[in-house]
């Protein structure tokens, strides 16, 4: 696994062992390059993709639940550690998402 932005990720699992990009569930995270509405949105996005490598460093295990899909065709799912670590709490207690 690694990440992609802060709220998104791509997983390597038994239904794509290659991996799939993973919309993780429970919170958002400003944007990042063009899509980022100013300056100050882009470097917190930034910082939100590298707490979210803190916390899944490339490789890192991670469980999978209230999976579903969005209009997109991404994989929707709360993300946590095998320790029970919450990504989102994370994300949301750092100040880097809502």
């Amino acid at each position: 696994m690694f990440v992609i932005d802060g709220d998104t990720y791509q997983i390597s699992h038994a239904g794509a062992p290659d991996g799939e990009p993973v919309r993780a569930r429970h919170f958002d995270t400003p944007e990042k390059g063009d899509r980022a509405q100013c300056r100050a949105e882009r470097e917190k996005a930034q910082q939100a993709s590298t707490f979210a490598r803190r916390l899944l460093p490339r490789g890192a295990a991670v469980a999978l639940s209230d999976l579903g899909r969005d209009r997109y065709g991404r994989l929707l799912a709360t993300v946590t550690l095998p320790d029970g670590t919450n990504i989102a709490a994370q994300l949301i207690g750092a100040g880097l998402a809502l």
